[in-house]
């Protein structure tokens, strides 16, 4: 057997031990990989609150101002990140146009 061949007899065998390191290790990877799939998950949900709200704005704006969405508009909403909705929504309450 090469050296890592080796190794991965040696924690296989631990695991199937049950090896208290062995398995302290597991859960400590477990543990991180769980934070680290919390916070993306949360990330992404307040990006994703962030947009359909900001769109729900436009949205309003629009109906207020009496600027038509057809299907090209729409697209364009569709392209955008938050950022650029931001934008899109700040030029629409200045200029009260679609830009």
């Amino acid at each position: 057997l090469d050296a890592a061949e080796a190794d991965n007899v040696v924690v296989r065998a631990l695991h199937a031990k049950k090896n208290p390191e062995i398995a302290a290790i597991e859960a400590a990877s477990k543990a991180a990989g769980l934070r680290d799939g919390k916070a993306a998950g949360l990330r992404d949900g307040k990006t994703a609150g962030l947009r359909e709200g900001t769109l729900k704005g436009i949205t309003a704006l629009c109906d207020v101002l009496e600027i038509q969405l057809d299907t090209e508009r729409r697209a364009q909403l569709d392209r955008l990140d938050v950022a650029g909705l931001d934008a899109l929504l700040g030029h629409l309450r200045t200029e009260r146009r679609w830009p």
